[in-house]
Parts: C-alpha cells; sequence; structure tokens
C-alpha cells in the first residue's frame, strides 16, 4: 500500500512548517521516516539516493513508502530522563506513536484519505518515489547560504560522507565536482551544504520542469507570498484549500520577529517576510565565498543574479 504524497528538501528549508499546514487540513503526516536517529529503525545513512529499481537504498525508500519496518525507539539521542525516557524507550515519542498508529490502520483496512509523508531526507530519492511509486512530491528549495545559516545557529553539522558512500549518485551526478570542492565539504560546514545543495536542485530540477508530479517552491516564495504559495501546494497534492486554512497560514506569518525565541528549533510565529532576508551580512566572506564557488552555477538557475 503506497503513501500519498511527498513533502521534502533540505533541512532548515520549511518543511516542518508545510506539515504543520497540511495537519491542519486533516491530512496524516507522518514526520522523517528517514531520520538516522529518530525515524524507521534501521536508517544506515544521512539523505540516501535511489533513482531505480536496483540502487543500493532503493529498498530504504520501499520500506518508508510501505511503512514495513518498525519506529526507531532508541534513547541514545533524546534529552529526556525519567519516565518519560521510559516512555519514549516503549514508543518512540510522538512520530513513533502516529507511525505505529498509521501501520495499525493499514492492517486494518482504514486508511487516512491524505496521507503525507514530510521528510528532508528523502530529498534526494525523488525520482525513485515518482518513477516507482507514482507519488505527488513538493520540494521546497531555500538559498544554501540560509540553510548554513540556519544549521549554524542549531550546531547542526551535515557530514559529506554520506553523499561519498553512495557510489551511484556520484557517477550520475557528481562526477565533476571537483576533489577539492569534496575536501572543503569535510572541513567546513558552509562546503558540506553547498554540496549537499548542488545534488539536490540537480537530481529535482529536471524533475520540476517536467510539470508532472514534482512541484518545486523556494522557502523564499513561501515566506512572502504565505498564502498564495501555500495554496499552490495544495493544488499540486489535490487538498481543497480552505479559508480556515488560509486563516492559519496568514496567521503563523504574520509575527513581528524574524529570529525564532531562544534558538528553538521550529517557530511558527514570525515575521515571515523578514525571513528570507536574516541571514544577510550574518556569514562570513569566507563563507558566503565556499558556498559560491561550489553552489553558484545552481544558486543562479534557481534564484538568477543575486
Amino acid at each position: 500500500m503506497s503513501t500519498g504524497s511527498i513533502v521534502c528538501g533540505l533541512h532548515r528549508s520549511g518543511t516542518t512548517f508545510v506539515g504543520q499546514i497540511l495537519r491542519k487540513a486533516g491530512v496524516f503526516v507522518v514526520h522523517e521516516p528517514l531520520n538516522e536517529r529518530f525515524g524507521m529503525a534501521g536508517v544506515p545513512i544521512a539523505y540516501p539516493y535511489a533513482e531505480e529499481n536496483n540502487d543500493s537504498f532503493a529498498g530504504l525508500i520501499d520500506d518508508a513508502v510501505f511503512l514495513a519496518r518498525p519506529w526507531n525507539k532508541d534513547v541514545a539521542y533524546i534529552q529526556a530522563k525519567g519516565l518519560h525516557r521510559q516512555i519514549y524507550a516503549l514508543t518512540g515519542g510522538r512520530s513513533g506513536l502516529r507511525w505505529g498508529w498509521l501501520r495499525l490502520r493499514r492492517n486494518l483496512g482504514v486508511f487516512p484519505e491524505y496521507l503525507c509523508l514530510k521528510d528532508p531526507f528523502m530529498t534526494l530519492a525523488t525520482p525513485y518515489l515518482i518513477k516507482h511509486h507514482g507519488l505527488k512530491t513538493v520540494c521546497l528549495i531555500r538559498h544554501p547560504a540560509a540553510i548554513h545559516y540556519s544549521t549554524e545557529k542549531q550546531s547542526w553539522r551535515f557530514g559529506v560522507k554520506n553523499l561519498l558512500q553512495q557510489p551511484e549518485l556520484i557517477t550520475r551526478y557528481g562526477s565533476d565536482i571537483p576533489d577539492e570542492h569534496w575536501r572543503q565539504g569535510r572541513e567546513h560546514a558552509a562546503a558540506s551544504i553547498a554540496v549537499l545543495w548542488k545534488l539536490m536542485i540537480r537530481i529535482n530540477a529536471p524533475l520540476a520542469k517536467e510539470g508532472g508530479r514534482l512541484l518545486m517552491i523556494t522557502h523564499e516564495a513561501l515566506c512572502m507570498e504565505p498564502q498564495e504559495t501555500a495554496s499552490k501546494i495544495f493544488a499540486h497534492l489535490q487538498i481543497p484549500f480552505t479559508s480556515t486554512i488560509a486563516q492559519f497560514v496568514a496567521d503563523h506569518a504574520g509575527g513581528d520577529r524574524a529570529e525564532a525565541i531562544n534558538g528553538k528549533t521550529h517557530d511558527f510565529k514570525r515575521n515571515s517576510k523578514a525571513i528570507p532576508s536574516a541571514w544577510k551580512g550574518k556569514l562570513s566572506e569566507e563563507d558566503e565565498k565556499v558556498i559560491v564557488d561550489i553552489a553558484g552555477e545552481e544558486i543562479f538557475k534557481v534564484y538568477g543574479p543575486t
């Protein structure tokens, strides 16, 4: 049994906010089944790539789509203590409970009318999800400098070894990336985001141009025109966009600040029109240069001259 739709895009690109909007509309949203630490059991790598049936991680993607694996309940990476920690070990937290409930509903033959896997880590697997599962997909794109700025605030670091361990990905989309850029990606956080972003655009931009199952939406458009952009997403996923949902979007885009309070991972009541430029002037010249050096061609394709 296949799921209904996918919302993807690199981490810190707005996928969680879109998931919140969809959930408000009654969509059953599953959060990050391909998260190595907090997703399905046995996910071996961040951002697995798949395009053909015989690709290394095609089976992993199938397991996510068909809900084939149980949820990971490992407490090694959670901060909860005492009873909360014990509960997590039994349930896998809220996401684990939703996953388990969804698997039960599948077995009972009472699947939700609208179902969405909201998962940044599916972003390099969109060719497989579309070609072999026929899933409607929304891919959110955010400027790589903004992603780097946001991840730095969270003290997150992406390792390019996740990419280098996938020969099919490198052969098809990264064979021309020079060794120097890979070296920079291993040593510098900004470069690692730029390499990942470059590959993401190379994979998803051609799918978006086909005008079929993949809709590419920029995070900047979602921030500057939230209601209009959300309406496009809903139309693509064939979900009714009601006045209640439009008001929900407006309410969560009309805050008085661009930055999250106290570094919160997700803070949805902000001034959305100020968010796209929040990173500008706050990165080092070195970070901005390395991002442009590595991903400049792809940045130009998406954003034009900046």
